[in-house]
C-alpha cells in the first residue's frame, strides 16, 4: 500500500504531495506518521492511501512510525485546508498546523497514564482469601477491604498506605490486579461548578425560540450587558446537545473562557472542553483528544477553537463580536 503524504514542513519548496509505502492497517487519511526526507525524520499528514503508485516501488521510502492511533485529522479539515491555501495563498502544512496542538505536533507531549489497582477476583472471593491471610497480615487484609469498598484506587496512593510490599504480595497471590490508564490533565479542574435552576424571562425564551426555529444561517443576538444573554446561550446549546449535535462557544479574551466554563460546567459537567493558548501542553493536548473522540461535545475558548476537532456542529456561538 501506498500514501500521499504532506510534511510538516511551510515551505512553498516542499509545498507538495510526497509518497511512502506502508504495511500498518493503522494508516488512513488523516493519521500523522513519521518520515524519512532529506535525511532526518519529520512528520507528516496522511491525505490519501492507494494500493499502486505511478513510481518505481523499489524507490519509494517507507513509512517510518505511526504517531497516532486514530486519524488526527479528518476528511472536513483537508477540505478547509485547501480553502486557505488557496484564498489566503499559504503551504498546505501551515494551514493543516491551525488543526493540530503545537506540542503534540511537534512531539513534546504524550499521553498520560496512571497505575491503578483494583481486585482481581470478585467480592466473596476476596473476603475469602482475607480470611487465608496470617493474623500478623494486617496491611493486606485492610487492603483488600479497601478495595471492596472503593472498587479502583491509585497504586501510588495504597503503596502510601499500605505499603509496597503489601500490594506486591496481593498482586502475586493474584488477589488484586494493577493496570495502568489513561489520566486527563484536567484545566481549571478546582473550578467552583454550581448548578441553578434559572427560569427564562419572556424576552430570553422568545430569543431561544427565534434562534431555534429560523431559517437563517447566522442570527445576531443583541442586548446590553446583564441582559441575559448567557443563559440564552445556554439554553441554545442544550437544546444542540439534545438534538444529538455538537457545539463551540466563542468569547473575545482568554480571560474570558473560565468565567464561562463554570457555568458550562455546572449545566453539562464533563461534556464541556476548553482549548486556548493559556492552557499547558498536557491540558491542551487532553482537551483536544477528548474533544477528538467525541467525549466532550461542548468547546469554549478564544478564536482559535473554531479549529477545534469536534464534529457534527449544532450551534455555533460568538460572544461579543
Amino acid at each position: 500500500m501506498f500514501a500521499d503524504v504532506i510534511v510538516d514542513i511551510a515551505s512553498s519548496e516542499v509545498d507538495r504531495i510526497f509518497e511512502y509505502s506502508f504495511t500498518d492497517e493503522r494508516i488512513l487519511p488523516g493519521t500523522r506518521v513519521s518520515v524519512p526526507f532529506a535525511n532526518k525524520i519529520i512528520c507528516g499528514f496522511v491525505i490519501a492511501v492507494k494500493e499502486t503508485s505511478d513510481f518505481d516501488p523499489k524507490r519509494i521510502k517507507p513509512v517510518y512510525e505511526v504517531l497516532d492511533d486514530i486519524p488526527a485529522l479528518t476528511e472536513e479539515e483537508f477540505s478547509l485546508m485547501n480553502y486557505i491555501r488557496k484564498k489566503y495563498f499559504v503551504p498546505a502544512a501551515l494551514a493543516l498546523r491551525l488543526f493540530l496542538p503545537s506540542e503534540m505536533r511537534l512531539g513534546k507531549v504524550k499521553n498520560l497514564y496512571t497505575s491503578v489497582s483494583s481486585l482481581a477476583v470478585n467480592e466473596d472471593e476476596a473476603v475469602t482469601a482475607a480470611e487465608g491471610l496470617r493474623k500478623s497480615a494486617v496491611k493486606q487484609k485492610a487492603l483488600i477491604e479497601r478495595l471492596i469498598n472503593d472498587k479502583t484506587e491509585r497504586t501510588s496512593i495504597l503503596n502510601s498506605e499500605f505499603g509496597n510490599a503489601a500490594v506486591k504480595k496481593l498482586e502475586e497471590l493474584g488477589v488484586i490486579k494493577t493496570e495502568k490508564v489513561r489520566e486527563y490533565r484536567s484545566p481549571y479542574k478546582n473550578i467552583d461548578c454550581v448548578s441553578k435552576n434559572v427560569t427564562l424571562t419572556e424576552a430570553q425564551s422568545a430569543a431561544v425560540k427565534n434562534v431555534t426555529e429560523t431559517d437563517k444561517l447566522v442570527t445576531l443576538l443583541f442586548g446590553v450587558t446583564g441582559s441575559g444573554k448567557t443563559e440564552v446561550y445556554l439554553n441554545l446549546i442544550n437544546n444542540a446537545i439534545s438534538s444529538e449535535k455538537t457545539a463551540i462557544m466563542l468569547v473575545p479574551e482568554i480571560a474570558l473562557t473560565p468565567q464561562m466554563l463554570r457555568q458550562l460546567r455546572a449545566r453539562f459537567g464533563d461534556n464541556a472542553a476548553i482549548l486556548h493558548s493559556g492552557l499547558s501542553a498536557g491540558e491542551k493536548f487532553d482537551e483536544w483528544w477528548r474533544i477528538k473522540s467525541g467525549e466532550a461535545k461542548i468547546v469554549i475558548g478564544a478564536r482559535s477553537a473554531i479549529f477545534a476537532p469536534i464534529e457534527n456542529i449544532g450551534i455555533i456561538i460568538i460572544d461579543e463580536e
